[in-house]
């Protein structure tokens, strides 16, 4: 039996590599001045050479002389061309590539390995032209950091822009444009999701005979500390909310009639005690709280607002100081 056929691999084709680049000979990488100098000696000899050998040819055969003459020259001005002129203008095409390409890379095509006058140029031409990468570099790289600089502080700014434009700065409670941008949302989504969402609407009583009486550093004291309690007595997602003067509204997303009554009989009770051991036995701030909730049948934040609004009036009329959630 024949052994079965191997499938047979092609080697892989070794990829072409760049050619190495080839060092100058010794006297193309010399100095300048010894190039020129030599120049100058081999066209003295040139020289010494063919004034001998004009005195051996009569006056009617000089054109030997003046072939080795213009070969001589021409030599001379071949090591110019080559020892002079054609290293400085392959620099000159070297840099316009350079300066074409504006990339670093594009340096290293400069013949920075030699050793003579033009190896200097191109050595000094790529220090300077690295430094300018770096210094490019670093301005972009600070460019970039500014920019996310100004950029933070603008979001920062903007944010508390936002959040003062949109926040009572006595308390720091929501404002009404709060209330306002927000309270139709939060109605829409309880609608939608099937939710309780129950309206506490607070309102200080006697306030204004507190201001005209102990002044008005003590009536801000009070709207103050009712802030306080409303803040530290509300759940998380509770809003807080000062309309202007005396006048609290608290949002109360996914509560129910009773939770909320029992929010607002806590907030009128601390508030009680606190002006009883705090200001004059003449006094006589409290606080009237009206509640309703969305479930009762009002279709819009509005309506609930105002349904809210007239249990407080309820509250006032009853003696002040109560909570009226029906």
């Amino acid at each position: 039996m024949n052994p079965p056929k191997q499938d047979t691999v092609a080697a892989p084709t070794p990829q072409a590599q760049p050619p190495a680049p080839t060092a100058p000979p010794p006297w193309d990488d010399s100095p300048l001045p010894n190039k020129i100098t030599l120049i100058v000696l081999l066209a003295a000899a040139g020289g010494v050479l063919i004034g001998t050998l004009d005195s051996y040819y009569t006056a009617t055969s000089h054109w030997p002389l003046w072939a080795a003459l213009a070969a001589w020259t021409g030599a001379l001005a071949w090591l110019g061309q080559q020892w002079v002129c054609q290293p400085f203008q392959r620099l000159l095409t070297q840099l316009k590539r350079v300066k074409n390409k504006k990339n670093p890379s594009a340096m290293k095509s400069l013949p920075i390995d030699r050793t003579d006058e033009v190896g200097q140029l191109a050595h000094w031409v790529n220090w300077l032209a690295n430094q300018y990468y770096q210094d490019t570099s670093e301005a972009k790289r600070l460019r970039r950091k500014l920019d996310h600089s100004v950029e933070k502080a603008t979001r920062q700014a903007t944010h508390e822009l936002r959040k003062m434009a949109m926040h009572d700065p006595l308390t720091g409670l929501g404002n009404r444009r709060f209330l306002k941008d927000n309270l139709e949302t939060l109605t829409r989504s309880a609608w939608t999701t099937g939710t309780e969402l129950a309206c506490v609407a607070i309102d200080m009583d006697n306030f204004k005979a507190v201001n005209d009486t102990l002044g008005h550093a003590t009536g801000d004291k009070l709207l103050i500390f009712l802030a306080d309690l409303i803040r530290g007595n509300k759940r998380h997602e509770d809003y807080g909310v000062r309309l202007g003067g005396d006048e609290f509204i608290v949002i109360m997303p996914g509560c129910d009639r009773e939770r909320a009554a029992a929010f607002g009989e806590q907030v009128v009770s601390l508030f009680r005690q606190y002006v009883r051991t705090t200001l004059t036995q003449d006094c006589q701030a409290s606080v009237s709280i009206g509640i309703a909730t969305l479930q009762e049948g009002h279709t819009t934040g509005k309506q609930l607002l105002h349904a809210a609004d007239q249990r407080l009036y309820t509250a006032k009329e009853a003696g002040k100081g109560v909570v009226v959630c029906s």
